[in-house]
């Protein structure tokens, strides 16, 4: 591979997720990754996911995405409402790839009774900050975040940063310099300097978005639902440790039981399955 290819290979060459991803009051049928009907035993295409094969016939189940008037999916907010949710996440709290009524924000907030607004899917959770600040005046009674692809937008730029080392593959037989260790020895050594500096980044974020949830919504429930996946590796330890006042709910990969229909999320019985963990920490 040459520097070309590689560069070709880079994420930041992505297009990053504006949100909201939906025109207002409009539906679609595919979305994202969510783009076909997928066949019983295909394998899984995320991390997260990795151990199930497709097990549900999708053929004959309606999965659409109607946005409502702010853009997002879900049922229109109703302000006067005595009980209000606002989640906040990526593309698994959107319920990507299952039927509204069956992802676990809508079974949350038909479980309370709720209107709710579902802000997302992010790509990370920086990019939902002036959400969160913009919808201040729904007063929700809880607050429910579920992490997403990254903390922040450098995410990318550590995914970038990694991949180099299929360059370095091609120099760490240069000769070092005098008193230095090997190119490939080198690259290990920035690389766990690049995490533990990221690390330490996503940590103080994590406390800055607390403090600033906490300033928007000062008497409600707040919960942070993260999946266990290798780009967040680093950070499940911490967690507990972080936060004072959001409640941390893990989901661990050996609890999602079925596939949605793009066969990387969770599917329907695991969204169910999600729904009453994260109720069971709410009530």
């Amino acid at each position: 591979m040459d520097f070309v290819d590689l560069i070709q290979k880079l994420s930041l060459k992505k297009e990053l997720k504006r949100i909201p991803v939906g025109i207002p009051n409009t539906v679609d049928m595919f979305i994202g990754k969510d783009t076909f009907i997928p066949k019983i035993g295909d394998k899984a295409r995320d991390s997260f996911t990795s151990h199930l094969k497709q097990s549900t016939d999708y053929t004959n189940i309606h999965i659409d995405y109607k946005w409502n008037s702010l853009g997002f999916r879900g049922p229109e907010p109703d302000y006067n409402a005595k009980n209000k949710i606002l989640f906040a996440g990526g593309s698994f709290q959107l319920g990507c790839g299952v039927p509204l009524e069956n992802s676990y924000p809508h079974i949350i907030a038909t479980e309370l009774n709720a209107s709710y607004i579902n802000l997302g899917p992010a790509d990370t959770i920086t990019d939902l900050v002036p959400w969160l600040a913009k919808y201040e005046k729904f007063k929700p009674q809880y607050v429910i975040l579920t992490d997403t692809r990254f903390i922040q937008l450098y995410g990318w730029l550590l995914k970038d940063l990694f991949n180099l080392n299929e360059l370095n593959e091609k120099v760490k037989t240069v000769e070092p310099d005098p008193g230095q260790v090997d190119g490939y020895e080198n690259h290990t050594k920035f690389r766990a300097i690049y995490q533990k500096i990221f690390l330490e980044c996503d940590k103080t974020c994590l406390i800055l978005l607390e403090s600033h949830i906490k300033r928007l919504y000062p008497n409600v429930k707040i919960v942070y639902v993260f999946c266990h996946r290798k780009t967040l590796s680093t950070l499940y330890k911490y967690m507990h440790d972080i936060f004072t006042d959001i409640t941390p709910i893990d989901l661990k990969s050996n609890e999602v039981t079925d596939l949605a229909r793009d066969n990387m999320h969770p599917g329907i019985e695991s969204h169910k399955y999600f729904a009453k963990k994260i109720l069971n920490e709410i009530k």
